[in-house]
Order: structure tokens, then sequence, then C-alpha cells
């Protein structure tokens, strides 16, 4: 039996046999795999590169949270504007090497 995450906001695992392929959903599982329009994509689940995108998100989720906690909520809101902003700009290039500048 091989037990994996689904991620994409899902909180369960999805279990699938190893030996016959065959795949259990507990209750109400894939009721919520259909609300999140996730059903159709059941056999990728299982796959390395899904489960390497929910590793990364969640990477990146405590990221944010360490980075939030050390700047505080009104700090870090500021800079992911700011960031969404830079990544935006036409000369993005340019605004991140200027930030990256240590000598200025």
């Amino acid at each position: 039996m091989c037990r994996s995450k689904v991620g994409h906001g899902v909180v369960f695992h999805i279990d699938r046999c190893t030996s016959c392929g065959g795949i259990w959903f507990d209750k109400n599982e894939w009721e919520i795999l259909e609300s999140r329009n996730l059903h159709d994509d059941v056999h990728f689940i299982f796959s390395t590169a899904w489960q390497h995108s929910i590793v990364k998100e969640e990477q990146g989720r405590s990221y944010e949270q360490r980075v939030e906690t050390i700047l505080g909520k009104e700090a870090f809101d500021r800079v992911k504007d700011f960031k969404s902003w830079a990544n935006n700009h036409p000369r993005h290039h340019t605004i991140k090497a200027f930030l990256a500048d240590l000598d200025v």
C-alpha cells in the first residue's frame, strides 16, 4: 500500500495498492476531489512530479511564514506587495539588480 499526499489545499492522503494499482478512497474523499476539480488528476497524484510540486509548495509556505514572523505582518504585507509590483514591472531585472547591489 502506498499513501500519497493530494496537496493543492487538500489535507488527506490517497492510498494505492502497489501490486494491483487499485486506489482506495475514504468517506467523502472523492467528493472533495470533485469539488476541487482534482478528480480527473487522480492518476497524477502518485507521480514524482506531483509529489515534488507539493514539497515545493509546502517549502514556499514555510519560508513565507518564517519571513512574516521575522518582519511582522504589516511589513511582510508591504514587502509582498512590492515584490508583486517589481515582478510585473517591465524593468524587473533592473529593479532586482539594484536591490541586490550591496554597495548602494
